[in-house]
Protein backbone atom coordinates (compact mmCIF):
# COMPACT_ATOMS: atom_id res chain seq x y z
CA UNK A 1 0.00 0.00 0.00
CA UNK A 2 2.99 2.09 1.03
CA UNK A 3 3.85 1.68 -3.12
CA UNK A 4 0.87 2.65 -4.34
CA UNK A 5 0.77 6.16 -2.33
CA UNK A 6 3.95 6.64 -3.07
CA UNK A 7 3.39 6.43 -6.71
CA UNK A 8 0.52 8.28 -6.10
CA UNK A 9 2.17 11.05 -4.86
CA UNK A 10 4.62 11.16 -7.58
CA UNK A 11 1.70 11.41 -9.95
CA UNK A 12 -0.16 14.20 -7.95
CA UNK A 13 2.98 16.38 -7.89
CA UNK A 14 3.36 15.39 -11.91
CA UNK A 15 0.00 16.69 -12.96
CA UNK A 16 0.56 20.01 -11.01
CA UNK A 17 4.10 20.81 -12.77
CA UNK A 18 2.08 20.20 -15.52
CA UNK A 19 -0.31 22.59 -15.33
CA UNK A 20 2.37 25.34 -15.01
CA UNK A 21 3.07 27.03 -18.51
CA UNK A 22 6.66 25.44 -18.44
CA UNK A 23 4.94 21.81 -17.60
CA UNK A 24 2.13 22.33 -20.27
CA UNK A 25 4.88 23.67 -23.15
CA UNK A 26 7.13 20.56 -21.88
CA UNK A 27 4.00 18.26 -21.74
CA UNK A 28 3.47 19.29 -25.65
CA UNK A 29 6.62 18.75 -26.58
CA UNK A 30 7.18 15.38 -24.44
CA UNK A 31 3.97 13.87 -26.44
CA UNK A 32 5.19 14.88 -29.97
CA UNK A 33 8.53 13.67 -29.48
CA UNK A 34 6.76 10.01 -27.83
CA UNK A 35 4.35 10.41 -31.06
CA UNK A 36 6.87 10.72 -33.29
CA UNK A 37 9.57 8.04 -31.85
CA UNK A 38 6.59 5.52 -31.47
CA UNK A 39 5.47 5.97 -35.64
CA UNK A 40 9.19 5.78 -36.48
CA UNK A 41 9.48 2.62 -34.70
CA UNK A 42 5.95 1.35 -36.03
CA UNK A 43 6.99 2.28 -39.71
CA UNK A 44 10.56 0.24 -39.00
CA UNK A 45 8.34 -3.02 -37.43
CA UNK A 46 6.03 -2.89 -40.65
CA UNK A 47 8.87 -2.33 -42.74
CA UNK A 48 10.57 -5.77 -41.26
CA UNK A 49 7.46 -7.31 -41.70
CA UNK A 50 7.05 -6.25 -45.47
CA UNK A 51 3.74 -3.53 -46.33
CA UNK A 52 2.88 -5.95 -48.83
CA UNK A 53 2.92 -8.68 -46.28
CA UNK A 54 0.57 -6.38 -43.82
CA UNK A 55 -1.70 -5.06 -47.19
CA UNK A 56 -2.50 -8.55 -48.08
CA UNK A 57 -3.62 -9.90 -44.45
CA UNK A 58 -6.02 -6.95 -44.23
CA UNK A 59 -8.74 -8.50 -43.04
CA UNK A 60 -11.45 -9.32 -45.85
CA UNK A 61 -14.57 -10.54 -43.47
CA UNK A 62 -17.14 -8.54 -43.71
CA UNK A 63 -18.20 -9.71 -39.70
CA UNK A 64 -15.16 -7.87 -38.98
CA UNK A 65 -16.21 -4.48 -40.22
CA UNK A 66 -19.91 -5.46 -38.84
CA UNK A 67 -18.38 -5.54 -35.73
CA UNK A 68 -16.51 -2.71 -36.04
CA UNK A 69 -19.41 -0.80 -36.70
CA UNK A 70 -21.17 -1.95 -32.80
CA UNK A 71 -17.83 -1.16 -31.13
CA UNK A 72 -17.91 2.14 -32.54
CA UNK A 73 -21.89 2.96 -31.74
CA UNK A 74 -21.50 0.94 -28.32
CA UNK A 75 -20.12 4.53 -26.69
CA UNK A 76 -22.55 7.04 -27.84
CA UNK A 77 -25.66 4.35 -27.52
CA UNK A 78 -24.91 3.51 -23.84
CA UNK A 79 -24.04 7.38 -23.16
CA UNK A 80 -27.46 8.08 -24.63
CA UNK A 81 -28.94 5.92 -22.20
CA UNK A 82 -27.13 6.80 -19.10
CA UNK A 83 -27.38 11.60 -20.22
CA UNK A 84 -31.13 10.36 -20.13
CA UNK A 85 -31.30 8.76 -16.90
CA UNK A 86 -28.87 11.84 -15.21
CA UNK A 87 -31.07 15.01 -17.08
CA UNK A 88 -34.15 13.19 -16.22
CA UNK A 89 -35.56 15.46 -19.14
CA UNK A 90 -37.52 15.08 -21.80
CA UNK A 91 -36.10 15.54 -25.34
CA UNK A 92 -35.89 13.65 -28.85
CA UNK A 93 -33.40 11.09 -28.55
CA UNK A 94 -31.88 11.56 -32.03
CA UNK A 95 -30.45 14.77 -31.12
CA UNK A 96 -28.56 13.93 -28.37
CA UNK A 97 -27.60 11.22 -29.71
CA UNK A 98 -25.66 13.04 -32.44
CA UNK A 99 -24.13 15.64 -30.13
CA UNK A 100 -22.27 12.25 -28.44
CA UNK A 101 -21.12 11.54 -31.99
CA UNK A 102 -19.59 15.19 -32.29
CA UNK A 103 -18.60 14.58 -28.81
CA UNK A 104 -16.87 11.05 -29.17
CA UNK A 105 -14.78 12.32 -32.28
CA UNK A 106 -14.04 15.38 -30.29
CA UNK A 107 -12.63 13.24 -27.20
CA UNK A 108 -10.33 10.00 -29.37
CA UNK A 109 -9.33 12.60 -32.22
CA UNK A 110 -8.89 16.33 -31.13
CA UNK A 111 -7.91 16.99 -27.50
CA UNK A 112 -8.59 14.89 -24.67
CA UNK A 113 -12.49 16.41 -23.02
CA UNK A 114 -13.07 18.85 -26.17
CA UNK A 115 -15.95 16.61 -26.17
CA UNK A 116 -17.18 16.97 -22.88
CA UNK A 117 -16.81 21.00 -23.47
CA UNK A 118 -19.02 20.67 -26.79
CA UNK A 119 -21.49 18.62 -24.64
CA UNK A 120 -21.78 21.39 -21.76
CA UNK A 121 -22.88 23.84 -24.24
CA UNK A 122 -24.70 21.47 -26.46
CA UNK A 123 -26.89 20.62 -23.27
CA UNK A 124 -26.97 24.54 -22.13
CA UNK A 125 -28.58 25.41 -25.50
CA UNK A 126 -31.20 22.79 -25.13
CA UNK A 127 -32.14 21.93 -21.65
CA UNK A 128 -32.89 24.93 -19.75
CA UNK A 129 -30.68 23.12 -17.04
CA UNK A 130 -28.79 25.50 -14.38
CA UNK A 131 -25.30 25.93 -15.54
CA UNK A 132 -23.88 24.01 -12.20
CA UNK A 133 -26.24 21.20 -12.11
CA UNK A 134 -24.58 20.60 -15.40
CA UNK A 135 -21.01 20.84 -14.48
CA UNK A 136 -22.16 18.65 -11.65
CA UNK A 137 -23.67 16.20 -13.74
CA UNK A 138 -20.93 15.77 -16.19
CA UNK A 139 -18.43 15.29 -13.72
CA UNK A 140 -19.67 12.73 -11.71
CA UNK A 141 -20.28 10.86 -15.26
CA UNK A 142 -17.11 11.07 -15.75
CA UNK A 143 -16.06 9.60 -12.35
CA UNK A 144 -18.18 6.76 -12.63
CA UNK A 145 -17.03 5.71 -16.02
CA UNK A 146 -13.38 5.80 -14.19
CA UNK A 147 -14.93 3.69 -11.36
CA UNK A 148 -16.81 1.36 -13.59
CA UNK A 149 -13.72 0.89 -15.77
CA UNK A 150 -11.54 0.23 -12.68
CA UNK A 151 -13.61 -2.15 -11.57
CA UNK A 152 -14.21 -3.86 -15.13
CA UNK A 153 -10.56 -4.06 -15.52
CA UNK A 154 -9.14 -5.56 -12.44
CA UNK A 155 -12.19 -7.95 -12.17
CA UNK A 156 -11.20 -9.36 -16.05
CA UNK A 157 -7.23 -9.43 -15.24
CA UNK A 158 -7.79 -10.96 -11.89
CA UNK A 159 -10.00 -13.39 -13.66
CA UNK A 160 -7.91 -14.20 -16.81
CA UNK A 161 -4.69 -14.74 -13.85
CA UNK A 162 -6.33 -16.71 -11.97
CA UNK A 163 -7.86 -19.15 -14.18
CA UNK A 164 -4.60 -19.25 -15.97
CA UNK A 165 -5.62 -17.92 -19.58
CA UNK A 166 -2.93 -14.93 -19.62
CA UNK A 167 -0.18 -16.22 -21.72
CA UNK A 168 3.25 -15.55 -20.62
CA UNK A 169 6.94 -15.37 -22.28
CA UNK A 170 8.72 -19.06 -21.40
CA UNK A 171 11.87 -16.54 -19.58
CA UNK A 172 8.91 -15.44 -16.87
CA UNK A 173 8.56 -19.08 -16.02
CA UNK A 174 11.31 -18.35 -13.55
CA UNK A 175 10.29 -18.57 -10.38
CA UNK A 176 9.68 -14.99 -8.85
CA UNK A 177 9.83 -13.50 -12.16
CA UNK A 178 5.87 -13.81 -12.54
CA UNK A 179 5.07 -12.97 -9.42
CA UNK A 180 6.99 -10.02 -9.19
CA UNK A 181 6.24 -8.33 -12.28
CA UNK A 182 2.26 -8.98 -11.35
CA UNK A 183 2.67 -7.31 -8.50
CA UNK A 184 4.31 -4.33 -10.17
CA UNK A 185 2.07 -4.30 -12.88
CA UNK A 186 -0.66 -4.23 -10.37
CA UNK A 187 0.83 -1.52 -8.11
CA UNK A 188 1.18 1.07 -11.68
CA UNK A 189 -3.07 0.35 -12.35
CA UNK A 190 -3.93 0.68 -8.66
CA UNK A 191 -1.90 4.04 -8.27
CA UNK A 192 -3.03 5.31 -11.44
CA UNK A 193 -7.05 4.62 -10.29
CA UNK A 194 -6.17 6.28 -7.00
CA UNK A 195 -4.52 9.31 -8.83
CA UNK A 196 -7.85 9.52 -10.88
CA UNK A 197 -10.63 9.01 -8.50
CA UNK A 198 -8.42 10.97 -5.96
CA UNK A 199 -10.57 13.76 -3.95
CA UNK A 200 -13.86 13.14 -5.82
CA UNK A 201 -17.04 12.99 -4.88
CA UNK A 202 -20.27 12.17 -6.18
CA UNK A 203 -23.60 14.63 -6.36
CA UNK A 204 -25.81 12.77 -8.28
CA UNK A 205 -28.85 11.07 -6.15
CA UNK A 206 -27.75 7.56 -5.22
CA UNK A 207 -30.31 5.89 -7.22
CA UNK A 208 -29.37 7.52 -10.32
CA UNK A 209 -25.20 7.24 -9.71
CA UNK A 210 -25.76 3.59 -9.54
CA UNK A 211 -27.98 2.78 -12.74
CA UNK A 212 -25.21 5.00 -14.32
CA UNK A 213 -22.45 3.12 -12.95
CA UNK A 214 -24.51 -0.05 -14.23
CA UNK A 215 -24.89 1.06 -17.49
CA UNK A 216 -21.56 1.89 -17.30
CA UNK A 217 -20.07 -1.38 -16.47
CA UNK A 218 -22.76 -2.64 -19.20
CA UNK A 219 -21.19 -1.02 -21.92
CA UNK A 220 -17.46 -1.76 -20.94
CA UNK A 221 -17.91 -5.75 -20.60
CA UNK A 222 -20.16 -5.80 -23.85
CA UNK A 223 -17.46 -3.49 -25.72
CA UNK A 224 -14.47 -5.81 -24.58
CA UNK A 225 -16.79 -8.95 -25.56
CA UNK A 226 -17.16 -7.85 -29.11
CA UNK A 227 -13.46 -6.78 -29.49
CA UNK A 228 -12.08 -10.44 -28.87
CA UNK A 229 -14.80 -11.87 -31.07
CA UNK A 230 -13.65 -9.13 -33.79
CA UNK A 231 -10.31 -10.56 -33.05
CA UNK A 232 -11.16 -14.08 -33.70
CA UNK A 233 -13.44 -13.46 -37.02
CA UNK A 234 -10.17 -12.84 -38.62
CA UNK A 235 -8.27 -15.51 -37.22
CA UNK A 236 -10.64 -18.17 -36.30
CA UNK A 237 -8.03 -20.79 -35.98
CA UNK A 238 -6.13 -18.70 -33.16
CA UNK A 239 -6.78 -20.34 -29.43
CA UNK A 240 -8.88 -17.55 -27.23
CA UNK A 241 -6.56 -17.67 -24.74
CA UNK A 242 -4.44 -15.57 -26.69
CA UNK A 243 -6.88 -13.16 -27.05
CA UNK A 244 -7.70 -12.91 -23.58
CA UNK A 245 -3.84 -11.78 -23.64
CA UNK A 246 -4.13 -9.22 -26.17
CA UNK A 247 -7.30 -7.48 -24.59
CA UNK A 248 -5.27 -7.78 -21.09
CA UNK A 249 -2.24 -5.92 -23.00
CA UNK A 250 -4.66 -3.66 -24.03
CA UNK A 251 -6.03 -2.79 -20.66
CA UNK A 252 -3.41 -2.36 -19.05
CA UNK A 253 -2.42 0.42 -21.54
CA UNK A 254 -5.35 2.29 -20.80
CA UNK A 255 -4.90 2.06 -17.30
CA UNK A 256 -1.48 3.63 -17.54
CA UNK A 257 -2.09 7.69 -17.05
CA UNK A 258 -0.17 9.99 -19.16
CA UNK A 259 0.17 8.14 -21.77
CA UNK A 260 -0.60 9.64 -25.39
CA UNK A 261 -1.24 8.14 -28.97
CA UNK A 262 -2.69 4.71 -26.82
CA UNK A 263 -3.39 3.42 -30.43
CA UNK A 264 -0.15 3.69 -31.48
CA UNK A 265 1.00 1.85 -28.91
CA UNK A 266 -1.04 -0.95 -28.41
CA UNK A 267 -0.24 -1.55 -31.99
CA UNK A 268 3.09 -1.77 -31.19
CA UNK A 269 2.05 -3.93 -28.86
CA UNK A 270 0.08 -6.36 -30.55
CA UNK A 271 3.40 -6.93 -33.21
CA UNK A 272 5.82 -7.55 -29.88
CA UNK A 273 2.87 -10.15 -28.56
CA UNK A 274 2.17 -11.87 -32.17
CA UNK A 275 5.06 -14.87 -31.72
CA UNK A 276 4.33 -15.23 -28.11
CA UNK A 277 0.05 -15.28 -29.33
CA UNK A 278 1.07 -17.49 -32.47
CA UNK A 279 -0.53 -15.12 -34.71
CA UNK A 280 1.46 -13.70 -37.54
CA UNK A 281 2.96 -10.36 -37.39
CA UNK A 282 1.23 -9.37 -41.33
CA UNK A 283 -1.96 -10.97 -39.31
CA UNK A 284 -1.79 -8.96 -36.55
CA UNK A 285 -0.23 -5.72 -38.24
CA UNK A 286 -3.22 -5.34 -40.86
CA UNK A 287 -6.09 -6.24 -38.30
CA UNK A 288 -4.98 -3.59 -35.93
CA UNK A 289 -3.95 -0.87 -38.81
CA UNK A 290 -7.02 -1.56 -40.23
CA UNK A 291 -9.22 -1.09 -37.04
CA UNK A 292 -7.23 2.15 -35.53
CA UNK A 293 -7.77 3.76 -39.23
CA UNK A 294 -11.74 2.64 -39.26
CA UNK A 295 -11.92 4.09 -36.30
CA UNK A 296 -10.38 7.52 -36.84
CA UNK A 297 -12.66 7.26 -40.60
CA UNK A 298 -15.79 6.37 -38.62
CA UNK A 299 -15.54 9.46 -36.25
CA UNK A 300 -14.83 11.87 -38.92
CA UNK A 301 -17.63 10.51 -41.16
CA UNK A 302 -20.03 10.87 -38.58
CA UNK A 303 -18.93 13.64 -37.39
CA UNK A 304 -19.53 15.34 -40.96
CA UNK A 305 -22.79 13.78 -41.07
CA UNK A 306 -23.97 15.14 -37.53
CA UNK A 307 -23.10 18.52 -38.76
CA UNK A 308 -24.82 17.85 -42.31
CA UNK A 309 -27.66 17.66 -40.11
CA UNK A 310 -27.55 20.01 -37.32
CA UNK A 311 -27.11 22.41 -40.21
CA UNK A 312 -30.13 21.57 -41.82
CA UNK A 313 -32.01 21.61 -38.42
CA UNK A 314 -31.03 24.79 -37.77
CA UNK A 315 -32.09 26.31 -40.81
CA UNK A 316 -35.44 25.18 -39.78
CA UNK A 317 -35.09 26.26 -35.94
CA UNK A 318 -32.40 28.09 -35.61
CA UNK A 319 -32.74 28.89 -32.65
CA UNK A 320 -32.29 25.04 -31.22
CA UNK A 321 -28.95 23.90 -33.02
CA UNK A 322 -25.22 24.57 -31.77
CA UNK A 323 -22.94 23.56 -34.54
CA UNK A 324 -19.79 21.40 -34.06
CA UNK A 325 -17.44 24.41 -35.38
CA UNK A 326 -18.85 26.98 -31.91
CA UNK A 327 -17.00 24.32 -29.77
CA UNK A 328 -13.19 26.84 -31.00
CA UNK A 329 -14.85 29.39 -29.69
CA UNK A 330 -16.32 27.40 -26.50
CA UNK A 331 -12.91 26.84 -25.83
CA UNK A 332 -11.09 29.76 -25.92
Amino acid sequence: MKHIVFINDLLDRFQKWGETPQGRRMWKLAGLVFTIGISLYLAYKLSLIGWAEVWRALPTTPLFYLLMLCIFFNLPLFQLLIYRVAWNKQFPPWRLFLALLNKRALDKDVVGYSGEVYLFAWAQKHLGLPRTELLHTQKDIIILSSAAFTVVSLGLLLLFFTMGWIKFPHDWETPGILQLTSITLLIVLVAGIFFKLKGRLIFLPTSQAARIFFLHICRLLVVQILQMIQWATVLPAVDWGSWVTLLSAQIIVTCIPFLPNRDLIFLGTGLELSALLNVSAPDMAGMLLTASVMSKVLNLLFFNMAFFISHRHKKARPEESLLPENVNRITK
